[in-house]
């Protein structure tokens, strides 16, 4: 182990540290000499290479990225959630999200992500007294072509206006039977 090396773990309790870029460190207890690279011989510089293995099955997964933590918005108030999504998977893929507020209101995506490409999905609403929630479908094809379905649901706190003013009219109903 050395601090201006990289540590790549390669077993559970075993790693290497190998040098980055073109800084070199010499050995433990060892000695520099004046035209030398510092000690590193091209064994341990291969070695986490062959410990590594290449990923070579191609897949498609395609993962949607969420705020972690209750979403507070004011009642009437314009908001603007963003979703994330990202293609884990090696190979391009396409995938059909759909949002869907509790109180009214949807949206819906259909985009194809290269591997590893990230995009953001905006969803604009305007929450009432009684959104309480935000539901997401996504859906998409793995690589044997079968349909991979997702669904979350992210909690939306609503803060009720003060300056509105909400009269109940329903005693009124009844006159309308007279």
């Amino acid at each position: 182990e050395h601090p201006a090396g990289l540590k790549v773990q390669y077993a559970q309790k075993a790693f290497f540290t190998v040098a980055c870029d073109r800084k070199w460190f010499g050995r433990e207890r060892g000695r520099f000499n004046r035209y030398s690279h510092g000690g590193i011989s091209l064994d341990e510089m291969v070695v986490p290479g062959i410990a590594l293995k290449k990923l070579t099955q191609p897949f498609i997964k395609i993962e949607m990225k969420l705020p972690t933590e209750i979403i507070g918005v004011l009642e009437d108030e314009p908001n603007k959630i963003n979703i994330g999504i990202e293609n884990v998977g090696n190979l391009e893929g396409e995938f059909n999200l759909t949002m869907q507020l509790d109180s009214g209101g949807e949206k819906s995506f259909r985009q194809k992500l290269k591997a590893k490409e990230k995009t953001v999905c905006p969803f604009d609403f305007i929450p009432r007294d009684s959104t309480k929630n935000l539901y997401l479908h996504l859906s998409y094809k793995n690589i044997e072509g079968r349909e991979i379905k997702e669904s979350k649901r992210l909690s939306i706190e609503v803060k009720p206006r003060e300056d509105k003013v909400k009269i109940d009219t329903s005693a009124l109903d009844k006159l309308d039977k007279f």
